[in-house]
């Protein structure tokens, strides 16, 4: 009996899978988001994520941009447009290390980062692309400057 379509099967599609993951719900676009990219990780940072990652939850603008800040960083080995944590909105860990989902809409996600002397709450934009699968569009902080607006200077 040959096992080579089987082993191909078992161990190739769950990649192609995970790399064309289609949300149907902003609730857990935002989880898997958290989830792969944890609060206090500095191995898993949303910032170090590969292109294909970053696509897989950002709309093709903030992800072009966002990428595009990376590789920025990395040219100049330093900081380019952005300053802190995406996720957290902190250059340092929040000191719970979690984050708590306020608002689940299907266009709005809230979520608050908790910090001990004051909560940060992040507004996840979301918008459905190819019918159906959501992306985030726009990401806005405590203080209304939105993540669009930083990596477009």
């Amino acid at each position: 009996m040959n096992l080579k379509p089987l082993f191909c099967i078992i161990f190739f599609v769950p990649m192609i899978a995970s790399a064309n993951t289609c949300y149907t719900t902003s609730g857990m676009l935002i989880k898997d988001l958290y989830r792969k990219f944890p609060i206090g990780s500095l191995q898993k940072s949303i910032y170090t994520a590969s292109p294909e990652q970053v696509h897989q939850f950002f709309s093709k603008k903030l992800a072009n941009l966002f990428i595009k800040d990376q590789k920025c960083s990395k040219r100049i080995n330093g900081v380019c447009n952005i300053e802190f944590d995406v996720l957290t909105y902190g250059q340092d860990f929040p000191d719970k290390n979690k984050y708590q989902i306020l608002q689940n809409a299907d266009s709005v996600v809230t979520v608050m980062v908790e910090y001990s002397d004051q909560p940060t709450f992040i507004e996840y934009k979301i918008s459905n692309y190819n019918g159906k699968c959501k992306l985030i569009d726009n990401i806005t902080y405590n203080n209304n400057e939105s993540l669009l607006n930083i990596l477009s200077r």
